[in-house]
C-alpha cells in the first residue's frame, strides 16, 4: 500500500505486514498484517504511527532497528488515511465509507482517549471517499461534492471556496500536493497543477495519463 523513506530507511506497508527494504531484501517488522502507511509523530523523535486495517500501532526506531511497540487501544477502525491536526496528539482519520474521525491520544501513545465521528450530519453531503490534506497551511477535506474545511466554532464542515473556485466541485479530488509554487491535484482519473498567480488548471500535458 505504501513505500516510504524515514531516516534513510525504506519501509513498505503491505497487506501481509510491515517491512524494511534493506540490502536488496525484505525484513518483516513484527508479526502483524494489514498496514496502510507510516506517519511520523511530530513531538516524538524516532516514534511513528502505523496505520492498520484495525486501528493504529506505535512503531519505534531504536539503535537502527525498527520494532512494533504495541497496538494503540481505544480505536479499531481502518486508518487508511490519517493526518495530524494542529493540536498536539490529535489526528484526523478518513474512512473509506464511514466519514471522518478525529481522535486524541494520551501522552505515551498507548490509547486513544477521545473519538469524535463526523458524517453527513456534520456538514458533509456524503460520508464516502473523503480525504484530508494540508493546503496553504490549512487542513482541507476533499469529497465527491467539493472541498471542505472544519469550523471548530460551529463543530461542522463547511465548503472551502478558495479551492472550490479552482477545482471542479462535482468531481472527486483524490489528492492535493503543494510543491514550491505549484499545487498538484488528481481529480478522478486526471492529473494536473495550478499556480498561485493565475489559478488556471494545467492538465493538457498529462492527457496521456488519463485513465491510468
Amino acid at each position: 500500500w505504501a513505500v516510504q523513506e524515514f531516516d534513510n530507511d525504506i519501509l513498505i506497508s503491505h497487506d501481509t505486514g510491515l517491512y524494511q527494504f534493506k540490502d536488496g531484501a525484505l525484513q518483516k517488522i513484527g508479526s502483524q498484517s494489514g498496514f496502510w502507511k507510516i506517519t511520523k509523530i511530530n513531538n516524538k523523535s524516532n516514534q511513528f504511527l502505523a496505520s492498520n486495517y484495525n486501528g493504529l500501532f506505535l512503531v519505534e526506531k531504536k539503535d537502527k532497528k525498527w520494532t512494533i511497540k504495541h497496538k494503540i487501544t481505544g480505536f479499531d477502525e481502518s486508518t487508511r488515511d490519517i493526518i495530524a491536526d494542529y493540536e498536539p496528539n490529535t489526528y484526523w482519520i478518513c474512512h473509506g465509507y464511514k466519514g471522518v474521525y478525529r481522535i486524541h491520544l494520551n501522552s505515551d501513545y498507548s490509547r486513544v482517549d477521545v473519538v469524535d465521528h463526523f458524517t453527513y450530519k456534520n456538514g458533509f453531503k456524503s460520508p464516502y471517499n473523503i480525504n484530508a490534506f494540508y493546503w496553504n497551511k490549512k487542513l482541507v477535506f476533499t469529497t465527491n461534492t467539493g472541498i471542505y474545511i472544519y469550523n471548530s466554532t460551529k463543530n461542522k464542515f463547511e465548503p472551502y471556496d478558495a479551492l472550490n473556485k479552482i477545482l471542479d466541485a462535482s468531481v472527486n479530488t483524490r489528492k492535493i500536493v503543494q510543491t514550491n509554487d505549484k499545487t498538484w491535484f488528481i481529480q478522478d482519473d486526471e492529473i494536473g497543477y495550478f499556480e498561485p498567480h493565475d489559478f488556471k488548471q494545467h492538465k493538457d500535458l498529462f492527457l496521456n495519463l488519463k485513465g491510468s
